[in-house]
């Protein structure tokens, strides 16, 4: 049975909660046990299994708990959240998504990255090894979606967000995001340690007119065409 197939039928089986649920992403504290954020053990199990077996969620992202944990702790907190999808009706893994364009440094320090990519890694034979050492840093984490890249176009500097983009050059954006893009979901196609990506965010909202985060954008077509569409 193809995949196609087998997707199709599991979609024929599934209540129209369950779609919904399925849709449907929670930042951590969904789920978290607020006395236990920094222990080994901070999810609260009855708030998970509320989120996921009665409300079908499909997806939770690590925000705000986004804290330095090691290898161990990390698997130990996505392992739990499988084990209960598994007790679901239809046993749909949960997609665990991680915010990965921030510093992202284990509590023994075993890893310490920054921005994902730099001009240098693109352009000196070192590009395929940091590639190779991202997505296994991705596997032993037991990552299943990486949150990024933040593809907004950096022109607002009133914007407190902006040094999570790529700077205001659109290409240089449009390599480095797409560079990136290829880093995560590996090189080879049926790599374990390759994972989903999520552009980031809607066209246009690095561009606030008042500079504050989630506010209004005015930006006239020429421009949007320009600068915010140019590498759609």
């Amino acid at each position: 049975m193809t995949q196609k197939v087998k997707l199709k039928n599991l979609l024929s089986e599934m209540t129209l909660e369950e779609k919904i649920g399925q849709m449907t992403q929670v930042d951590f504290s969904v789920i978290a046990a607020p006395e236990q954020l920094h222990t080994d053990n901070p999810i609260d199990q009855a708030r998970l299994e509320n989120a996921v077996l009665t409300h079908h969620v499909g997806s939770i992202l690590n925000l705000p708990y986004n804290k330095a944990q090691s290898i161990d702790t990390w698997r130990k907190m996505t392992q739990t959240v499988q084990t209960v999808a598994a007790k679901s009706r239809l046993k749909i893994p949960v997609i665990y998504g991680l915010m990965q364009f921030m510093v992202l440094i284990t509590r023994k320090r075993q890893f310490c990255f920054l921005k994902p990519l730099t001009w240098r890694l693109l352009l000196t034979p070192n590009e395929l090894q940091g590639r190779r050492n991202y997505c296994e840093r991705n596997s032993r984490f037991r990552v299943a979606m990486e949150f990024s890249p933040v593809m907004d176009i950096g022109r607002q500097p009133l914007w407190p967000r902006l040094w999570e983009t790529y700077g205001e050059d659109v290409h240089l954006a449009s390599v480095l995001g797409t560079s990136f893009i290829k880093v995560i979901k590996a090189m080879i196609f049926s790599a374990p340690n390759k994972a989903p990506t999520c552009l980031k965010h809607y066209v246009g909202y690095s561009f606030p007119i008042n500079g504050k985060d989630r506010t209004p954008a005015w930006i006239g077509e020429k421009n949007a065409a320009r600068i915010f569409f140019a590498y759609v």
